[in-house]
């Protein structure tokens, strides 16, 4: 997503399910679940479904993510 994301927009829904301790060794799994263009703003919403996962491949969090990302033409 690097040089893609114009905003971040909103997190939604955000649980905590598990603590995680220094140490740990963290993982992202995003799943795109929703997009909308929105060209008037040069880009489109993409709302993910986020999941922190530990080193014991536990979900540690959870939520999801909405981010402005640009046209593939920009």
């Amino acid at each position: 997503m690097e040089e893609t994301v114009l905003a971040f927009r909103e997190i939604g829904s955000w649980k905590f399910s598990l603590p995680t301790y220094i140490g740990d060794t963290i993982r992202v799994r995003a799943t795109v679940i929703e997009s909308k263009p929105m060209r008037r703003l040069g880009g489109g919403l993409v709302t993910f479904k986020v999941e922190i996962i530990n080193q014991k491949d536990e979900v540690a969090q959870r939520g999801t993510w909405t981010v402005l990302v640009k046209n593939r033409d920009q």
